[in-house]
């Protein structure tokens, strides 16, 4: 049935599009093509690399990375909220370290890597050959100059090499893992200049020049049809930026580098919205796609190449849109998936993407900064960094996908920040990475999360807990009949999305003391009901008031009508009638209280092992129990509930 609800995804121009590249892995698989002739040079983008270590090697962030690296040396790396300790040179890429399952070394073309109850999710596999790694022990040999490091790095490439051979195995399956690689490649090659002897390991290497040429051949031959067009695509245009610059093995790499950026500059125009915000409605994706477009303009700048001026532009709006969906903390809002992924990644796993952003931001500003990882020291005198027209933490922020922030700003008092979703389900015909969220929204007091949203949790093989995380009653909205708003149609799968309005907006204004958006969805027409909500906040009363509109045009059934309000594992709640007081554990002298119709039925429930139920997830792979505060109610006629939230 999984095919089939996929199949319904595509139009017929993609599905033939898909029997052609799978005929074709086909015969790859047999016997793949021959490279064109290669020449071993290294690329401009490489050899214009002239700059010493930015970062004094005394200094805390290169300190960090370097103790980083020596524990990967020692054979420990966390990755994913996975620490290993078996990451050596000769380690065996493709076992998953959670369950020893190994990944065959067969034919790779279109054999099957998604999860099932008998073998893991591969992103653990997947994630180790992407190399970030190798990046950081690379960057540690730039800046110490100590020969261990360069040592290591030269001694497990070959060895993935070898033991990765073209068309054989998992790593030869997904191009978004192509793409990455080949940037921590050109990377780890930019580090290792000084090495001496450094062109044996790379362009006068022939099995580097032949895998680097496999990987921009298989890139150019598979790409992303379709309705998988996402993030995915715009990584294996990303590969084939840098590859092309950093390493022009293959005849016509400049012309074709060119013709890469460009279709990448294009894609970039449809799936980020003219605010900078990511249309895959994950705030995951906000930094990974932003990583892979600036990654791809700097590479192709190093090269003495003109960059397309929209890439420039869409990078400067998704830094400035990035910080306004931060909190005072700088931590953003969560919306959708999260997997903590990275296109270019040197600090190894403390880095924070969204304090780089808010760096970025402060560079382009003109303000002093002090620089907390060597990444974003790198990128810190991009010409490509534009000075903005807006604040960094205005009273709101009003995406054009519908991801909005209201906040207050009297800086006398703790910041009031809610983000409310009133945006598509996500990006084309599956949202791949979208949870049925609908209208909910997060509430946090100076950074401190009251009300939440549950996070991603993991792309696993156990459905239940996947969905459960995507799921209506899993997030601050409502639920009708105990149904979402969207269907799942699998674990990266939407087979009908709900269709959200924004009605209106108004004191939007950086000046405004009320704001108030009115927003709608469709999700459950099918049982006669029209969810409208309206969030609004009187900064000078410090308010939140939550309006929903149950409409039910035609009904003649009664529905069941649930609210759910998910707390932070550290905020409790007390039930009374009419009122949810909030209290946190780690926010002493902070008390919510949320007063809604005493009509309604309350209930909290709270997590319990083994149930997919009031869980909250910070980061991937990693949950912690939680609960929630339920309030119910049947209705048959139209009717209208308020709810207002006061913070004292």
């Amino acid at each position: 049935m999984w095919f089939v609800r996929r199949a319904r995804a595509m139009d017929t121009r993609e599905i033939a599009q898909r029997v052609v590249l799978g005929a074709r892995g086909g015969r790859w698989t047999l016997g793949p093509p021959a490279l064109p002739p290669t020449s071993p040079v290294i690329g401009s983008s490489v050899s214009n690399w002239g700059l010493g270590p930015p970062l004094n090697a005394d200094s805390a962030p290169a300190r960090h990375l370097v103790r980083e690296a020596d524990r990967i040396l020692d054979g420990r790396y966390k990755r994913l909220n996975l620490s290993r300790t078996d990451v050596y040179a000769s380690v065996n890429t493709h076992v998953d370290p959670e369950t020893g399952f190994e990944y065959p070394s067969s034919a790779s073309a279109r054999f099957s890597v998604s999860p099932k109850p008998s073998k893991p999710d591969p992103k653990q596999v997947w994630e180790l050959s992407r190399h970030h790694h190798l990046t950081t022990v690379a960057a540690a040999y730039w800046i110490t100059g100590e020969q261990r490091y360069a040592d290591r790095v030269v001694d497990e490439l070959a060895s993935w090499i070898a033991s990765n051979p073209f068309m054989r195995g998992i790593h030869w399956t997904s191009g978004i893992e192509l793409g990455i690689r080949l940037t921590s490649w050109a990377w780890i090659r930019r580090f290792l200049t000084d090495l001496p002897g450094v062109e044996s390991h790379f362009e006068e290497n022939g099995a580097f020049v032949e895998s680097v040429g496999r990987h921009i051949q298989w890139l150019t031959a598979f790409p992303s049809p379709g309705s998988s067009s996402n993030n995915h695509r715009l990584a294996e245009l990303l590969g084939l930026v840098v590859g092309h610059n950093a390493f022009p093995f293959l005849p016509g790499a400049s012309r074709l580098a060119a013709a890469a950026i460009d279709e990448l500059a294009a894609e970039a125009v449809t799936q980020v919205d003219a605010t900078g915000i990511t249309r895959e409605m994950a705030s995951g994706y906000q930094s990974l796609v932003f990583d892979i477009l600036f990654s791809a303009t700097f590479e192709h700048d190093l090269g003495g190449n003109s960059v397309p001026p929209e890439l420039r532009t869409i990078c400067n709006r998704m830094i400035g849109a990035s910080v306004a969906l931060c909190d005072s903390t700088g931590n953003p809002a969560r919306f959708g998936d999260d997997d903590s992924g990275f296109a270019f990644d040197c600090d190894g796993p403390s880095f924070d993407a969204w304090q780089a952003f808010q760096e970025l931001d402060q560079i382009r500003r003109g303000d002093q900064v002090n620089l907390s990882t060597l990444r974003t020291a790198l990128w810190a005198n991009s010409p490509f960094l534009q000075a903005p027209t807006t604040g960094s933490h205005d009273s709101a922020f009003v995406s054009e996908s519908g991801i909005s922030i209201l906040r207050t700003t009297d800086p006398e008092q703790p910041e009031l920040w809610a983000a409310f979703n009133h945006g598509a389900l996500g990006w084309g015909s599956t949202a791949a990475h979208g949870h049925a969220d609908a209208l909910s929204f997060e509430l946090r007091v100076a950074g401190q999360p009251f009300l939440v949203d549950p996070g991603c949790y993991q792309y696993s093989a156990t459905s239940e807990w996947r969905n459960y995380f995507r799921s209506t009653r899993a997030h601050n909205t409502v639920t009708v009949d105990g149904q979402n708003q969207s269907e799942i149609g699998g674990p990266f799968l939407w087979s009908r999305h709900a269709q959200v309005s924004t009605l209106s907006i108004s004191g939007a204004g950086p000046k405004s003391d009320t704001t108030r958006i009115v927003a709608s969805h469709d999700g459950y027409s099918d049982l006669s009901v029209v969810h409208v909500r309206a969030l609004e906040l009187a900064r000078s009363r410090r308010v939140f008031t939550v309006v929903d509109t149950i409409e039910r045009d035609g009904a003649t059934d009664d529905a069941s009508i649930a609210w759910h309000f998910h707390l932070h594992p550290d905020v409790e709640a007390f039930l009374n009638p009419g009122e949810i007081l909030l209290r946190s554990s780690t926010a002493l002298n902070t008390t919510i209280r949320i007063h809604f119709d005493a009509s309604l039925v309350g209930k909290i429930t709270k997590a319990t092992d083994g149930a997919p139920l009031a869980w909250y997830s910070e980061q991937y792979n990693h949950k912690r129990a939680s609960s929630y505060v339920s309030l119910s109610t049947t209705l048959t006629a139209e009717r209208s509930f308020t709810f207002t939230i006061e913070v004292g």
